[in-house]
């Protein structure tokens, strides 16, 4: 079996992944920075001796690439900081080559996680109702976070965004190999 430096990076960033969301599935919900930070810098720097220059600023880029479109998100108060940060350290392992893919899949995993929960809590319509008004608010409004349904909201329904980053990592990793 032919393992490649691309392979052990994808499989590294899973980890980093699952890792981090299992932090956030425990009751503080909380994903530490003593974690995020030092998995971002081993990724680069993992990046950097398993394939060179080329893909050391590769992973810089998509590092920055990640934190700035997610820290879009965590401005709007959609998302958190430490899924901002699990999100950016699994970018640095999957470098530039995988990071729209990791970000397709995380998202596709955070969709249907989301509509797990509105399910079970039997919220469809009071969801579907708040994204209407969301959607209104930026077109009117622009790109602020809306006054009440944020993640400051007092109706406010939160899921475990590192879950999804899990899911997203994992799926990844497979895709990739599968693709090669």
């Amino acid at each position: 079996m032919d393992i490649r430096p691309d392979d052990v990076c994808l499989a590294v960033a899973a980890i980093v992944g699952v890792t981090g969301g299992v932090f956030d599935l425990r009751p503080s919900h909380r994903i530490p920075n003593c974690f995020t930070y030092p998995s971002t810098a081993c990724g680069i720097v993992l990046r950097g001796v398993l394939g060179g220059w080329r893909d050391l600023l590769s992973a810089a880029a998509a590092v920055l690439a990640t934190f700035f479109f997610m820290a879009i998100l965590y401005r709007l108060r959609t998302m958190g900081g430490g899924d901002v940060k699990l999100m950016t350290a699994v970018a640095a392992f999957a470098a530039m080559d995988h990071v729209y893919l990791e970000m397709f899949c995380t998202a596709l995993a955070g969709g249907l996680i989301a509509l797990g929960i509105i399910l079970w809590k039997r919220q469809l319509g009071k969801r579907l109702t708040n994204i209407v008004l969301i959607l209104m608010h930026h077109f009117h409004g622009g790109i602020t976070p809306h006054p009440e349904l944020s993640l400051d909201g007092p109706d406010v329904l939160t899921m475990p965004y590192g879950a999804a980053i899990a899911v997203g990592s994992m799926a990844v990793c497979l895709i990739a190999r599968g693709l090669k």
